[in-house]
């Protein structure tokens, strides 16, 4: 005898991996889900039987499972149909689900042990053809299927407030040029992601579709302030990008037009304009200052407003560093053991954004 988690709770996590890869491949032909209309009284799940067409039991991870139908263990010559539950040892809800003619249908769902969603699954004839899963903290992390990201608002607003159906960013890696949840192995990711700063609040949120960055970004100082907003299209920003020191004044404003920047204009911390590159590539950016407000590093453009052809680094003392120094921003970000998504690299170690 399984445990209260029974027979019926291991084909969910087991379907939820083995049949995504084929409902990937034949998404545009998924079914329709069926919600089964029962209202005959829950049924433990350690109750069901895993028969074979020959009657024998089989294990969910059997190689013919998912052609496998379920019974109740006192009839095995009709499949069941009803609903199915399973708890926790101390009494918490665990499972709950539908079946029909022996195979799961509808809506099934999860807890975890404190109480929270673990998974909300979708079933017809036993395929799933919708998941979510939350971490146990209440953090949304996968989705299934993807769906495409709300209508953005214009890049205008500041607020942090985290969108519905956001997902940790930790939860997202890089392959080749585009991004893809951990557990996904085909698709490549499409929806929002949300960072956070050590003591909680809202870093970066970030929107993808199709694994690239599309819609807008937005980025915190730990202080509250915005820090950074932009608008992407196919991972190119597209039109004003704009950062900000955390007093609130503007650090720099850069305007990109078809993935090429149009204009650039750096500002001192006190508010004041302290560089500009213009559409022929042609100016100077002061890109670092140190907290005292005296600069750190200085750009020269010549006919190319992507590379730099000088660079000069200062001492707070104002003497000039030689060899140059890196660039020494503080970071605004928790780390990461993943590549930070940032605006495209301009051109050399002080480029930034």
């Amino acid at each position: 005898m399984v445990d209260k988690a029974g027979r019926a709770f291991l084909p969910i996590l087991v379907a939820c991996l083995g049949a995504l890869a084929a409902a990937c491949a034949s998404a545009s032909s998924r079914p329709a889900v069926v919600v089964v209309e029962d209202t005959s009284p829950l049924v433990e799940a350690d109750r069901l039987l895993l028969l074979a067409g020959n009657g024998t039991e089989i294990p969910v991870d059997a190689p013919d499972w998912t052609q496998a139908r379920y019974f109740h263990e006192t009839n095995r010559g009709r499949p069941y149909t009803g609903r199915i539950e399973s708890s926790y040892t101390n009494g918490a809800k665990r499972l709950r689900a539908s079946v029909r003619d022996g195979r799961l249908e509808g809506q099934g769902f999860v807890w975890h042990e404190n109480g929270k969603p673990m998974l909300e699954l979708s079933y017809s004839s036993g395929n799933v053809v919708g998941r979510k899963e939350w971490k146990d903290d209440g953090m949304l992390v996968s989705t299934f299927p993807d769906t495409a990201p709300p209508t953005l608002p214009p890049p205008t607003g500041t607020t942090n407030e985290i969108p519905a159906g956001a997902v940790d960013f930790a939860t997202i890696e890089k392959r080749g040029n585009l991004l893809y949840e951990i557990t996904e192995m085909i698709v490549p990711f499409t929806g929002i992601t949300v960072e956070k700063h050590p003591k909680g609040r809202v870093a970066r949120i970030q929107r993808f579709k199709e694994g690239m960055r599309e819609g807008l970004t937005q980025e915190w100082h730990s202080n509250g302030q915005l820090r950074f907003q932009a608008v992407y299209h196919e991972d190119n920003p597209d039109g004003v990008v704009s950062c900000w020191y955390p007093n609130g004044r503007k650090e720099y404003e850069n305007t990109w037009t078809g993935g090429f920047p149009e204009l650039r204009v750096t500002f001192a911390p006190d508010g004041t304009e302290s560089g500009r590159v213009d559409k022929d590539g042609n100016g100077r950016l002061v890109r670092f200052y140190y907290p005292s407000g005296k600069r750190k590093a200085e750009e020269e453009y010549k006919d190319n407003p992507l590379a730099p052809v000088k660079e000069t680094w200062w001492y707070e003392d104002g003497t000039l560093q030689d060899p140059p120094a890196p660039p020494l921003t503080p970071p605004t970000l928790p780390p990461s053991s993943r590549e930070p998504l940032r605006e495209p690299r301009l051109a050399g170690r002080a480029s930034g954004r």
